[in-house]
């Protein structure tokens, strides 16, 4: 039983053990780092492994790890990942595969799908989740909630992005049928 015990503590110890991160580290020197609070920053050293930012300073103040690649920015910027915050994923179908390819290349980080019918929004959220390397993060709002007619029934070539509610009862039915 003791040896049980020791073998026990030795996994225990070992699993609580700091991991070696494999990712790399990246030094980025002399860049301008445009900080969405503060304006832009020149002559900063922004050092990364994957997908974390572990330090930015001055250039001249920021050591680099000796397991880093360095890459001289100057004259170039690093910007925080943007958001598009009114997206409609099921606007137009045909357009929907490439969408999260253009926001990428575009420094579009994260969106958010104002309205559209959750059948064929959904599968885009799920995308994001699993393909996290070549998606934007995606936030849903669920379709549209409307009076009747709604603006965007799928009437007039128009695709549908919207639920009608006829009375305040309707609508609180609708809000609740998608908050639970």
């Amino acid at each position: 039983m003791k040896s049980y015990t020791i073998l026990l503590l030795a996994v225990v110890i070992i699993s609580c053990s700091p991991e070696q991160n494999q990712e790399p580290v990246i030094a980025y020197q002399n860049v301008t780092a445009i900080d969405a609070v503060n304006g832009s920053r020149d002559g900063q050293t922004v050092i990364i492994r994957g997908k974390e930012i572990l330090q930015i300073g001055l250039a001249s103040e920021v050591e680099v790890p000796s397991e880093g690649t360095v890459i001289d920015a100057s004259g170039k910027f690093l910007i925080p990942g943007l958001w598009d915050a009114h997206v409609h994923l099921s606007y137009e179908e045909d357009l929907s595969p490439a969408m999260f390819s253009l926001f990428l290349v575009n420094g579009i980080t994260s969106i958010r799908d104002t309205g559209g019918q959750l059948d064929l929004v959904m599968p885009w959220k799920e995308k994001s989740l699993i393909d996290e390397e070549a998606s934007p993060r995606v936030m849903v709002a669920g379709p549209l909630l409307d009076g009747v007619p709604t603006v965007y029934s799928g009437e007039g070539g128009r695709p549908n992005l919207g639920l009608g509610a006829s009375t305040p009862e309707k609508a609180e039915l609708l809000v609740d049928e998608f908050v639970s």
